[in-house]
């Protein structure tokens, strides 16, 4: 959806000046719970983004309340 928040580059940046963590998913990982997926878009402290979407727990994109459609053509 859109163009991600944050270039590969960037966040490769982040993780070498040890910013970031990346987890066995991809993620990169703040210390507050925020986080950048591996397409680098990113998600609030409780897991949000710009749209409302989250991930669920089988790593799955779930589109906010009202993008769904805007997602899914895609």
């Amino acid at each position: 959806m859109g163009e991600p928040d944050i270039d590969l580059y960037s966040l490769e940046d982040l993780v070498y000046h040890g910013k970031v963590i990346v987890d066995e998913d991809g993620f990169y990982c703040f210390g507050d719970g925020s986080f950048y997926d591996p397409d680098g878009y990113f998600f609030d402290e409780m897991g949000y983004d710009k749209f409302g979407g989250y991930y669920d727990e089988n790593c799955n994109y779930v589109p906010g309340k009202g993008y769904e459609d805007l997602y899914y053509e895609t």
